[in-house]
């Protein structure tokens, strides 16, 4: 990969990041959004309805930077995930499809919200 394209592809990363952040904000500025707070039944922790909204744009956006790569994110298909779909306020459409990662293939491997006890502290 050549400098200059690897230079571009950082920037849209950034801005990728930049995206799911802002939209992280705005679920957590919902009035509900503390009662929103569901648990992983694997382990306990906590998932805020940020969580998959900031993993959708990821998605949409990182997937578009490089179509061949495919993607996983921490947040699978919820209840919150399926929820979004309804939600007018985006466009992000949630995917169910999860691609197995394969020698000498690019992936994303994205976590949305990293620190979301800290996330939601910060709401509070």
């Amino acid at each position: 990969m050549e400098p200059a394209q690897s230079q571009k592809i950082l920037v849209a990363m950034q801005k990728a990041a930049v995206a799911a952040a802002q939209r992280a904000l705005e679920k957590s500025e919902e009035p509900d959004f503390l009662r929103q707070i569901t648990y992983k039944e694997n382990d306990g922790s906590p998932v805020t309805p940020a969580d998959p909204a900031a993993q959708i744009v990821l998605k949409r956006k990182l997937t578009r930077i490089l179509p061949s790569a495919s993607f996983i994110g921490e947040e699978s298909i919820t209840k919150e995930m399926a929820a979004l779909q309804k939600d007018p306020s985006t466009e992000e459409k949630p995917d169910s499809k999860v691609h197995i990662a394969t020698p000498h293939r690019l992936q994303w491997v994205v976590d949305p919200v990293d620190g979301t006890n800290n996330f939601i502290r910060a709401a509070q």
